[in-house]
């Protein structure tokens, strides 16, 4: 009877870590897989910003314009988490702060205005939380006039840190909880398909 039992945990063993093992790499994929395009999509969201901004800063004339109406600058920063936004002068004088966590804006090379932005003129910056974040500068003009204003978009990257170490802790429960059930079901199997083993033992012993 020994040789049975035995083999009957090895094969529960078995089938306990062959199950953890592929889910543990599916887990691993869906993990990159999700974290690449989340960092894929705040890359593009500061993009759109600073043409979203210039745009916007097309439709006025003076740098008073922006001060009078700031509200339409910074609402376009709302509802993105971690986004922040500052449209400055020429002489670095603040029109539009959207900073709530007071965040020190790096130095960062400063896109002309007839520049198309794009991601891969992302620079890399490090916010309060520590997550490697990504930033851009670029010059916006005034209507007509010739005149040219600096905008600059920042994402701290912080909340996409929590938010894939969230997603991580459940991808482990549900990799161990999947393979506690792998085991145990692989033991009913084992022991259903061993029973024929059983039967013979004391035959061989007579």
């Amino acid at each position: 009877m020994r040789l049975p039992s035995s083999l009957t945990a090895r094969l529960t063993l078995a089938y306990g870590l062959a199950t953890a093992a592929i889910l543990a790499g599916v887990a691993a994929y869906l993990s990159s897989a999700l974290s690449a395009q989340l960092q894929g999509r705040d890359e593009s969201e500061l993009v759109s910003e600073v043409l979203l901004v210039r745009h916007l800063l097309r439709e006025v004339r003076s740098e008073d314009e922006v001060r009078a109406d700031t509200h339409r600058f910074a609402d376009i920063a709302m509802g993105h988490e971690g986004l922040i936004l500052v449209v400055r002068t020429a002489q670095g004088e603040p029109l539009v702060t959207l900073n709530p966590r007071n965040e020190a804006i790096p130095l960062l090379r400063v896109l002309p205005v007839t520049t198309q932005p794009h991601k891969s003129m992302l620079e890399a910056w490090r916010p309060k939380s520590g997550a490697p974040s990504s930033a851009i500068a670029a010059l916006g003009q005034l209507g007509d006039t010739g005149r040219s204003v600096e905008i600059v978009v920042l994402r701290d990257a912080g909340y996409r840190v929590a938010l894939m170490r969230e997603y991580r802790h459940r991808l482990l429960a549900a990799t161990l909880c999947g393979a506690a059930v792998a085991a145990a079901l692989g033991f009913v199997l084992a022991r259903r398909g061993l029973r024929p083993l059983r039967r013979m033992a004391p035959m061989r012993r007579r």
